[in-house]
């Protein structure tokens, strides 16, 4: 059985870290996020939902998310990926941690995770920004999974005692 619990906002992100470091961050994150979803040929609904939620729940602009996202449809992937890479390595460790946690999530979040975004996110945490995989999926269990715009709150199920 599971209920619906509310989410303290809890921002694993260092918050002293400067707008340079946040605005890589975000641009990192997003351009990752396009390549998740296009990693298999099939975007899902559930992974745009997710991708919503983890646009409100890392403050980030609609504006500046959409702007983002078009900006990659004309990049190609690997040099995307590069760049992505970059933008996250000038960021902090748990801003790293934060990226793939979200992205395993959203990877998830239509039931099953595919092979190319499997090895998307293999290769990201692994090879490319070294972050622990104990430290990432403690990360995930932070995360919203639900956001509810009437009460402007995240919530996540978790399984009722």
């Amino acid at each position: 059985m599971y209920k619906i619990t509310q989410v303290s906002t809890f921002k694993f992100i260092n918050m002293t870290t400067s707008a340079n470091r946040r605005s890589g961050y975000k641009k990192g994150l997003i351009a990752l996020y396009y390549l998740l979803i296009h990693a298999d040929g099939k975007i899902s609904d559930r992974e745009v939902q997710m991708g919503t939620l983890m646009q409100k729940a890392e403050d980030i602009e609609i504006d500046f998310f959409e702007e983002i996202m078009k900006q990659s449809e004309n990049i190609d992937n690997e040099t995307l990926l590069k760049n992505s890479i970059v933008l996250l390595n000038t960021c902090s460790y748990e801003q790293k941690v934060r990226s793939i946690a979200w992205l395993s999530v959203i990877a998830n979040s239509d039931g099953f995770m595919d092979r190319e975004e499997w090895s998307l996110i293999y290769r990201i945490y692994n090879n490319e920004l070294k972050v622990s995989l104990d430290d990432i999926l403690e990360c995930q269990k932070l995360l919203p999974k639900i956001y509810d715009m009437e009460d402007n709150n995240y919530y996540q199920y978790i399984a009722s005692e």
